[in-house]
C-alpha cells in the first residue's frame, strides 16, 4: 500500500475538535435506587483513582501537590544560611510526606516509580543551589540532607501497612484475598499491591525490620 503525505489534512484530535474518547463501560449505575454516574477518574482525600487501575493519576496528582508546596517553602529550602541537615528535615516533612501520601497502597510500575524519582532529583538539586548541566549523584544529595532513599522510604511504608492489614480481622484484610473479575488484555497484567508486597518481603528480612523500625521513630 502506497502512503502519501497530505499537506491539507489537519487531525481533529489534535485541534481539540474531535469527541473525547469514553473507555467508560457505562455511563451511571443504580446502587439502592439511587442512581450515580460513572466517571473516567476522580480524587479522593487526596489519591487518584482511575478506571484503568493503577496508580499513574494517583503519582501525578501527588507530584503536583509536592511542587506546590516546595514553591511554598522554597525561601526556607534553598536558604545558605539554614544547614543542608535542617533542610533536609522540612524536605522530608512537608515536601517528600506530600509527595508520597498514601504510597502504601499504591502498586507502583517502573514508569510511576521514575516519575517520583525524577521530580524529587530536581527539588534535590534546586535546593542544593546545582547548575543546570552540573552532573551530581543523587546519592551524594541525600547523604549531604540527611535522607533516606526514596525507593526504602515506599517499601517501609508498604511494609508497615502490611503489618496493619495482617493484623486486622475486619474487611480490610479479607478484601486482599478477593478476585476481581475482569476481562484479560494482552500483555503483562498490571501489578498488583499484594505482588508488591511479596517482592518487598523477598529481600533480606533482618534488614528490612531494621528499616521499619528506624522508620516506626520518624515521621516520613
Amino acid at each position: 500500500m502506497n502512503v502519501r503525505e497530505i499537506p491539507s489534512y489537519k487531525c481533529k484530535r489534535c485541534l481539540g475538535e474531535a469527541c473525547p474518547i469514553d473507555v467508560r463501560p457505562c455511563k451511571e449505575v443504580v446502587l439502592a435506587g439511587v442512581t450515580l454516574e460513572v466517571v473516567n477518574s476522580f480524587v479522593y482525600l487526596g489519591d487518584g483513582i482511575c478506571t484503568g487501575g493503577g496508580c499513574e493519576l494517583a503519582t501525578v496528582i501527588r507530584v503536583r501537590s509536592a511542587w506546590g508546596k516546595f514553591r511554598e517553602l522554597l525561601p526556607l529550602l534553598t536558604s545558605k544560611v539554614i544547614s543542608l541537615h535542617t533542610r533536609g528535615k522540612l524536605y522530608n516533612s512537608c515536601v517528600r510526606s506530600t509527595m508520597i501520601y498514601g504510597s502504601e497502597c499504591w502498586a507502583l510500575r517502573s514508569e510511576d516509580f521514575k516519575r517520583l524519582l525524577h521530580n524529587e532529583r530536581a527539588m534535590l538539586l534546586w535546593m542544593y543551589h546545582v547548575k543546570r548541566g552540573t552532573r551530581v549523584n543523587t546519592t551524594v544529595l541525600l547523604e549531604l540532607l540527611n535522607l533516606k532513599p526514596l525507593d526504602s522510604v515506599l517499601r517501609c511504608n508498604r511494609l508497615r501497612w502490611f503489618g496493619h492489614v495482617k493484623q486486622s480481622d475486619l474487611w480490610i484484610n479479607k478484601c486482599t484475598s478477593l478476585e476481581v473479575q475482569k476481562s484479560k488484555s494482552r500483555g503483562r497484567p498490571g501489578k498488583t499491591w499484594k505482588e508488591s508486597v511479596v517482592d518487598d518481603l523477598a529481600g533480606d528480612h533482618v534488614k528490612w525490620r531494621s528499616l521499619l523500625k528506624a522508620a516506626s521513630h520518624t515521621h516520613v
